[in-house]
């Protein structure tokens, strides 16, 4: 995966989710402006999946994007 995540205050949490499943959660002060990089191998996939990023920023803000991942 890579998110390129711009926030109005420093980001404090990204969320990855697979199928409305959790699949990582990672917190630290990332900035206002962060590219998230992370490779994972997901238990749950089907022929059409969804992949989605949550970033949370200090303000408690949050923003959401996904996108379809489809396998063979």
């Amino acid at each position: 995966i890579v998110a390129d995540a711009t926030a109005s205050s420093d980001i404090k949490q990204i969320n990855v989710y697979f199928n409305g499943q959790t699949a990582g959660n990672f917190s630290g002060d990332f900035g206002v402006r962060y590219r998230f990089l992370w490779s994972f191998a997901p238990n749950n996939q089907g022929p059409q999946n969804l992949l989605e990023i949550e970033v949370v920023d200090g303000n408690n803000q949050k923003g959401r994007s996904g996108v379809i991942v489809y396998t063979p």
